[in-house]
Order: structure tokens, then C-alpha cells, then sequence
């Protein structure tokens, strides 16, 4: 696969979460109150770590199913939208998954 030059607008990079986004920690815990900016920044992550040419997948769960589609299904959706990367992702609104067709790795409910 040809290497693939990705960058993100700093303007969505909240300077409290920077650190965030570069991470290769196993485990990050961030903390925020509601609208801090938390989700997005993980959003932003993962979207960015699915252009990496290891192998990729990322499950990601709700207490209840239903709140999939109007929480972390859009959130994915709207981020891949403002980062200018829709070209790069296949959507299946009928279950949710997110494929990025460049890197072939997946964002699965």
C-alpha cells in the first residue's frame, strides 16, 4: 500500500486532549465535564489510527444498542465529515460498521 500523508486541522485538536491524540498507550483514561471535548478527541484518534498500516479494528459498545447509531456511530460519521477524510471510509448504515477502504480496517458495534 502507498504511503498515504494524513493531517488534521489543529483547529479540532482541544489543546487540554493534544496529548490524547498521539498516544500509544494501551489505556487512556481522559478526563472532562460534559461538552469538554472528550469524545470527539477520541473519535479523532481512532480515525486517525485506522490510516496505520497494522492491522486495526475497533469495537466500540453502548449500554444499550439503540444509543449506537445517535452516539458513536454519528460521532464517527461527523468527525470523518470535518476531518475532510469521507473519500477514505465505506459507512453501512444498516449495522453501523465504518471501513476505511484505504488501510481495510474496521470500526465495528
Amino acid at each position: 500500500m502507498a504511503e498515504t500523508q494524513i493531517r488534521i486541522d489543529k483547529n479540532l485538536i482541544c489543546s487540554h486532549f493534544k496529548d490524547l491524540i498521539l498516544s500509544k498507550e494501551r489505556y487512556v483514561i481522559a478526563f472532562g465535564g460534559r461538552g469538554s471535548g472528550k469524545s470527539k478527541q477520541f473519535y479523532i484518534k481512532y480515525i486517525y489510527e485506522s490510516f496505520e498500516t497494522k492491522h486495526f479494528t475497533l469495537l466500540y459498545v453502548n449500554k444499550e444498542f439503540s444509543n449506537i447509531r445517535d452516539q458513536q456511530y454519528l460521532g464517527f460519521k461527523n468527525a470523518i465529515k470535518d476531518l475532510g477524510l469521507t473519500d477514505y471510509f465505506k459507512f453501512y448504515d444498516g449495522d453501523y460498521r465504518i471501513q476505511n477502504t484505504l488501510s481495510k480496517n474496521w470500526f465495528i458495534p
